[in-house]
């Protein structure tokens, strides 16, 4: 791949010698890389509906649950990237590449919502009635976030719990629900 690409040589070296956080990235990603060989990987971070609309069709190829898991990692993983190498090169800032990081990691969790919520009725029941919202607060709140800020969110709801074991419990099936999209983003 080096050999047939000398400037990702190139790429790799200043990820590694002038970024920790984003090397660190790189090295637990490699299949990344491939996405810096996209033509449009130094392009300027796309706006939230485009990344939307790219996350949909992404997703759109995935035949079960963990595949819609492995192509939304894989997707934030790619995205993340592009965001740390143009804050690294200079073609974005780093305030630009924190509000970038905050789109992905919306866009995923945003994603992810549907399935998970389907996966989530399989074990727990569907929930009747009503909905949930997710709210992000510290870093990703304030569209600020770096390769070391945690995601903290915050889920509303309400509704019941219908087709479950135990229809009365729904805190307790909402509090899952938050459990698995969380666990679920992973990216």
């Amino acid at each position: 791949m080096f050999h047939a690409n000398p400037n990702l040589l190139a790429l790799v070296a200043d990820v590694m010698g002038g970024a920790p956080k984003l090397s660190v990235h790189l090295a637990r990603h490699p299949s990344a890389m491939d996405a810096v060989l996209s033509p449009d990987f130094f392009d300027p971070p796309p706006a939230t509906d485009d990344l939307r609309l790219e996350l949909d069709r992404t997703l759109a190829e995935a035949r079960n649950f963990e595949d819609v898991l492995d192509l939304c990692r894989r997707w934030a993983n790619d995205r993340k990237l592009q965001a740390g190498v143009q804050a690294l090169r200079g073609l974005i800032d780093w305030v630009q590449a924190g509000a970038a990081l905050s789109d992905i990691a919306s866009v995923a969790i945003g994603g992810l919502q549907a399935s998970v919520l389907d996966e989530f009725a399989k074990t727990h029941g569907r929930i009747a009635g009503g909905g949930w919202v997710v709210l992000a607060m510290g870093k990703m709140g304030a569209y600020e976030l770096n390769y070391s800020s945690d995601i903290d969110l915050i889920v509303f709801y309400d509704g019941d719990v219908v087709d479950a074991p135990n229809p009365d419990q729904t805190h307790r099936a909402f509090v899952n629900l938050a459990r698995d999209l969380v666990a679920r983003h992973g990216g």
